[in-house]
């Protein structure tokens, strides 16, 4: 079959393992810092209110290092960064654990999140320079499909230690996973040149100001990648906005309380894990057709709505298969498009530049989530963003079916 030879070809580089280990590894380190941060933030202040502010706190630092973050990604050794970044958020981690009071408590997220600014473009570029272009879908196939896997037996793991041993231990736990990611990419070796040591030798060298603005020149002057990072940004953010109205959406319709939430979550990354494993097949992602792009967002609108509004569990459970089977395919292609057109001496900063846009984007959701719940209901916001998504829907169809008359047509009655 098509995708065991991919995933077989994947595997056999030695390089993208070890990435992929160490990322994955930390992976459910972070999902576990997801209820341990709530956790902790709630026993300090009491209030669940400022979560989003915090949030925004651990973003911040892709907003006002990003650049810096890119630059040093493309100058030194990228193994040396990632390797840094993981022992310092162990450190962190574990400390977060001791903590207790407020203002330490932000200071050390705000530092995590400088790491993990750090972390980000070193980790991306240097996985996509160590892979043939051919392979990236598969490769991002199959990172969702792990990482689809590691949310659900993380959270619901921490939600068990959590009960049994505390927050501490959650901590602990977390920053055991980026000790377990340092050690393991200090073990491998990685020629200069790939690594991201210097410069080659035909590059320009430019002023700094202009080296650490040259990830998002590449982005402005490479429209592929500038419709990407739009998919990828609005994907962002309406997962960001939808996420946290299901807690309110399930005790609004007495459906059980938050273990039904966990549940469907559970459901969403089956859909993921489903989607990676059937993208694994094709050498190209169908959100290429511009057709196929407003279909998904209206299929993802519609799922959305139906969610709200029905008052049957099991429909709406159901319905979180699609979610989790849309957004994969936003987020496999976006990333591909990216790796697939970025120039291999900018690679880190592009990656920043991307960060720039998805944490913050994330973020906001977060924030306008809580104040739509607040002014419309849980249900009015469910219909807000799927009229946001029918709307977009509705542009992307109307233009590819103008731009080449017949195109929906043909493709809908050829299958």
């Amino acid at each position: 079959m098509a995708e065991r030879g991919v995933a077989r070809e994947l595997f056999r580089n030695r390089v993208f393992v070890r990435l992929f280990l160490g990322h994955m590894v930390s992976n459910l380190g972070t999902s576990f810092s997801y209820i341990a941060l709530m956790a902790k933030y709630y026993d300090l202040t009491h209030s669940a209110l400022g979560w989003a502010f915090l949030a925004a706190t651990r973003a911040l630092p892709y907003g006002l290092l990003g650049p810096v973050a890119g630059y040093l990604a493309d100058r030194l050794d990228r193994r040396k960064i990632i390797f840094a970044s993981d022992l310092a958020r162990f450190v962190l981690f574990a400390y977060l654990g001791f903590c207790r009071d407020t203002t330490t408590f932000f200071a050390l997220t705000f530092l995590i999140g400088v790491f993990d600014t750090a972390y980000e473009p070193a980790h991306r570029s240097l996985l996509t320079l160590s892979l043939e272009k051919r392979l990236l879908l598969g490769a991002n196939s199959v990172e969702e499909t792990v990482r689809g896997n590691l949310s659900i037996i993380g959270i619901g793991v921490s939600g068990v230690l959590l009960a049994l041993l505390g927050v501490r231990v959650c901590f602990l736990f977390n920053a055991a996973t980026y000790l377990f990611s340092a050690v393991n990419i200090a073990m491998l070796a990685i020629p200069p040149r790939r690594a991201g040591e210097g410069a080659s030798a035909d590059e320009v060298r430019l002023p700094l100001r202009q080296e650490l603005a040259l990830g998002w020149k590449v982005v402005r002057e490479t429209p592929e990648m500038r419709y990407a990072i739009f998919l990828w940004g609005f994907s962002t953010f309406i997962v960001g906005f939808e996420a946290p109205l299901f807690f309110p959406l399930v005790e609004a319709k007495s459906w059980g309380g938050a273990s039904q939430v966990g549940y469907m979550y559970a459901l969403a990354c089956l859909g993921t894990m489903v989607t990676s494993l059937l993208l694994l097949r094709r050498a190209t992602s169908p959100m290429r057709s511009r057709v196929v792009l407003g279909l998904v967002i209206l299929a993802d609108a519609t799922a959305v709505l139906a969610t709200a509004l029905t008052h049957s569990y099991l429909l709406a459970a159901a319905l979180c298969l699609g979610l989790g089977a849309t957004e994969t395919l936003f987020r496999t292609f976006s990333i591909t498009e990216v790796q697939s057109h970025m120039p291999e001496h900018a690679a880190g900063r592009v990656f920043a530049a991307v960060n720039m846009v998805l944490e913050p984007s994330k973020t906001l959701a977060m924030v306008l989530s809580g104040l739509a719940v607040a002014g419309l209901s849980v249900v009015g916001s469910f219909v807000l963003a799927s009229g946001v998504e029918y709307a977009l829907a509705g542009f992307i169809l109307i233009a590819a079916v103008l731009a080449r008359p017949g195109l929906l047509w043909r493709r809908v009655s050829s299958k």
